[in-house]
């Protein structure tokens, strides 16, 4: 094992940005303000493009919980010198320094000492990795669809916002961590991504980036009107999003749904939907969580017989899997990938049609029906 006991670069202390460090045609590193280095567009960058194909510096999977330093240290020793050089020049949260670390790692001092002969040699280690447990900390992204949290270079030095302009997937078909713009990108922007789920309340978030130590300064997080419209619509696709799951059968995301909320069947449960597309799209939220919301429209739409309804909300979701994912989307089994989906409705044959057809005269009449019931029950009240 090479120790990381080195001094950081310039840059991690508020320095001058080398311009070598990044060789990129569309981005470039910038010190900002008040969150340390970022990413910036050289130029305009049109939505769908793919800014990053990036490759782990390490990948650390943990059993129990969030990643210790145990599980970290596991993978150190597997990096080489060069590789650790770029670990350790990782900006990190100071936040994150945090001292009871320090016996945990003490307890290392066998294998340490090896490396390090005297008291002074065994403090500087042991701040040493202190802080690269905090970098890690500070920079560990959890990978969708591959067990693990990994560390990404390149892709570290993106900031957060709540209403990010990229959006960022592991994809086990390339082997690679891809980023690409959701929206079009004016030049000198700044590229943000989300470290979180941020189709929720601020107080959830606040709490889940607290984790990361960070503090989110966008509008959707600053005090003034911009919040209290913001907070409103994440709360209602919160809610709606749960009631959706509820619908769904799924017990552990709806998360104790009052039962009288839930849609009653596919036509309620389409409205609903369709609220929530509304709601993303004014908030600017344009990752899968949009065609998660296109595809509850296509599937409810075909449950209440409307088939070219649901085939124009298939084509919607997979115009943002495109811009979100790219074409690469052969590791997301038929018909969970909006292809599949897409191609599954295209395919019906027209004996099907007709069912839906005549299901989706059923469906309002249906629908009717309940309302009327809850005219009824509300006048007796």
């Amino acid at each position: 094992m090479a120790l990381v006991v080195r001094n950081s670069r310039a840059r991690n202390q508020g320095g001058t940005v080398d311009e070598s460090d990044i060789h990129h045609p569309l981005l470039e590193l910038r010190l900002t303000p008040d969150r340390g280095l970022g990413l910036f567009a050289k130029k305009i960058i049109k939505r769908g493009v793919r800014l990053l194909s990036e490759t782990p510096l390490l990948v650390v999977v943990s059993k129990k919980g969030p990643v210790s330093y145990l599980d970290l240290r596991q993978e150190l020793v597997k990096l080489s010198p060069a590789q650790l050089e770029t670990l350790y020049d990782l900006q990190h949260n100071p936040k994150l320094l945090r001292p009871k670390l320090e016996a945990q790692i003490r307890d290392y001092a066998e294998f340490a000492r090896k490396f390090v002969k005297d008291d002074a040699g065994m403090d500087h280690f042991v701040d040493c990795q202190i802080k690269v447990k905090a970098i890690f900390d500070t920079n560990a992204t959890a990978l969708r669809n591959k067990p693990g949290t990994a560390i990404f270079p390149l892709y570290s030095r993106a900031n957060h916002s709540c209403t990010p302009n990229v959006y960022a997937n592991y994809n086990p078909q390339l082997g690679s961590h891809t980023v690409h713009t959701i929206r079009d990108i004016h030049a000198g922007e700044e590229i943000l991504t989300a470290y979180i789920d941020i189709a929720q309340a601020s107080d959830e978030r606040e709490e889940n980036l607290a984790k990361r130590g960070v503090t989110c300064q966008c509008p959707a997080c600053l005090p003034g009107d911009a919040f209290v419209t913001s907070e409103r619509r994440r709360q209602r696709i919160f809610d709606f999003k749960r009631c959706s799951y509820a619908y769904e059968g799924d017990q552990v995301r709806a998360s104790d749904v009052p039962a009288y909320i839930i849609p009653r069947n596919p036509i309620e449960a389409l409205d609903r939907a369709h609220e929530i597309i509304k709601l993303l799209l004014q908030e600017g939220l344009l990752g899968m969580e949009l065609a998660q919301a296109y595809r509850w429209a296509s599937k409810y739409s075909l449950q209440s017989g409307m088939l070219e309804k649901a085939k124009a909300f298939a084509q919607k979701e997979a115009e943002v899997e495109l811009y979100c994912l790219g074409k690469e989307t052969g590791y997301m089994s038929e018909p969970s990938n909006a292809a599949g989906w897409t191609k599954q409705l295209e395919d019906m044959a027209d004996k099907d049609k007709v069912k839906f057809k005549m299901c989706e005269k059923r469906m309002m009449k249906e629908a009717k029906r309940l309302d009327k019931k809850a005219e009824k029950k509300a006048k007796k009240r």
